[in-house]
């Protein structure tokens, strides 16, 4: 069985973690996985740092992968021409799109192989007919949470060809950190990770971080792991909050699991999301979360009990939920003790198992 995957850019990103994770994890499951990008990551403004680095794993795992010449997102034809090469060269059995443009490829640049689309958002960013369109042309597609899957049918009404998978996280890159490690101290470390985008609303964040130091606690630092084009207007913000000395932009990190060792709560303040893969990190690394209610947030903080969720823009919601855990330590470790029953849910294994079981059923079909 050989699978051709089609994603974005070798760069910092929820979908793109999953399918260097998968692409690797696959020959266990009696998988050949290759992966075919539409871009650079020079070409998006993305770290190329990253890229060598993502690119570098890949090939001392011997997943082969391939690239879109440059122009091809605007060029349907020159991309088709170059997929086909692809398809040619790897001869997939199933072709799996991670985005919406990689339909495309798959549906016109060749006919007989199955299409498989998994859905990373909870959000549909292109007119429903199109959306309607693009998922006619497929023969199944994934949802990475139940909220994902029903804004897919909510759209599209695909019925019977659509499934959930979680998403999922290499655990053997992460160390479970000890609940007891989270005890007093004299600095309370936040992490955040995910681009300086508007999906990820640090803005909200932001003026969280002010509220909690205006109420009388400044024993905290947030550090923001991240690339984007928001960066100045983020920057400005600190900057106009007086709070340049307690938030650090960080730029991309290659060593986010290190960062997670060494963290005490884990804050996400997004506008939208799927199922994020960097709360899945946090969770199995036994770091208390707070989230906005979006996307798949909540799902995995049901799942695990490891977190707090707070409604999404609420800003003062957001700062007493900072606040609480900033100066409980009781609660900090109690939420981080629940947080690591994750794993099994959660797990690269079990991912790729299902993924396994339901491209043999495209194939034999």
């Amino acid at each position: 069985m050989k699978v051709l995957h089609i994603v974005s850019a070798p760069a910092a990103g929820g979908a793109e973690v999953l399918v260097r994770d998968m692409a690797i994890g696959s020959e266990s499951e009696g998988v050949s996985a290759a992966v075919l990008f539409v871009s650079r990551a020079e070409d998006i403004g993305r770290s190329e740092s990253f890229e060598r680095q993502f690119l570098a794993e890949l090939q001392s795992n011997g997943v082969p992968f391939y690239f879109l010449p440059t122009g091809s997102r605007r060029n349907l034809l020159k991309g088709i021409r170059a997929f086909r090469a692809v398809v040619k060269a790897f001869s997939p059995d199933i072709i799996h799109s991670h985005l919406l443009s990689g339909i495309l490829y798959g549906a016109i640049g060749q006919k007989a192989t199955p299409l498989v689309y998994t859905h990373h958002n909870s959000v549909v960013k292109v007119p429903a007919v199109l959306f309607r369109v693009l998922m006619s042309l497929c023969q199944h597609i994934i949802s990475i949470s139940p909220t994902c899957e029903a804004r897919v049918n909510e759209v599209a009404r695909v019925g019977a060809k659509s499934t959930v998978i979680y998403n999922a996280v290499d655990s053997s890159r992460f160390s479970r950190r000890k609940p007891n490690s989270l005890g007093s101290k004299a600095d309370i470390n936040i992490l955040s990770v995910g681009g300086l985008i508007e999906q990820k609303n640090y803005s909200l964040l932001v003026a969280a971080a002010r509220r909690v130091v205006d109420a009388g606690v400044s024993n905290f630092c947030v550090k923001i792991a991240g690339e984007g084009v928001l960066r100045e207007t983020l920057t400005n913000e600190i900057r106009a909050n007086g709070l340049e000395g307690r938030i650090s932009l960080l730029g991309n990190r290659s060593d986010v699991p290190e960062l997670f060792s060494v963290s005490d709560i884990f804050v996400m303040s997004s506008a939208w999301e799927g199922l994020p893969i960097a709360l899945i990190e946090a969770q199995i690394s036994g770091v208390p979360s707070i989230v906005t209610d979006v996307g798949g947030c909540k799902e995995v903080i049901e799942m695990t009990g490891g977190g707090v969720v707070v409604p999404a823009f609420d800003v003062e919601a957001l700062a007493q939920a900072i606040r609480s855990l900033v100066t409980s330590a009781p609660k900090r470790k109690t939420l981080a003790e629940k947080s690591l029953s994750g794993e099994n849910v959660f797990s690269i294994r079990r991912a790729l198992t299902e993924h396994r079981e339901l491209y043999h059923r495209l194939a034999s079909a």
